[in-house]
């Protein structure tokens, strides 16, 4: 019962009271900060990847965009409205025969 009172009162003398850390609750507490800081780095440089990607895909879609852009411009400027005029004029106008050479249904 001596023993049980003694740590008791020790107890209640210090309740209340900062106690001083020792060596291993400054181990635990470095550990601690150190595996949050690795955990916030790794958590940084994921959304830094992920935002390079998303920003490298917006580029390659606007360089897709431009190229397309720029390929109808050149060939719509290329397409010369009097050559396309004498073409029809002169009963020429183009044909796909690729209707004419697949088989039909009673062929197969």
């Amino acid at each position: 019962m001596t023993k049980e009172k003694n740590t008791l009162d020790d107890l209640l003398k210090t309740h209340g009271k900062r106690s001083q850390p020792d060596d291993l609750m400054k181990k635990r507490a470095m550990k601690n900060v150190k595996a949050h800081w690795q955990a916030n780095l790794e958590k940084k440089q994921a959304h830094k990847k992920q935002r390079q990607n998303h920003l490298f895909k917006i580029a390659a879609s606007i360089m897709v965009i431009v190229s397309a852009v720029f390929l109808m411009q050149y060939n719509f400027q290329d397409s010369n409205p009097q050559v396309i005029k004498d073409f029809y004029a002169n009963g020429e106008v183009p044909v796909s025969y690729t209707h004419l050479t697949l088989p039909t249904n009673r062929e197969v």
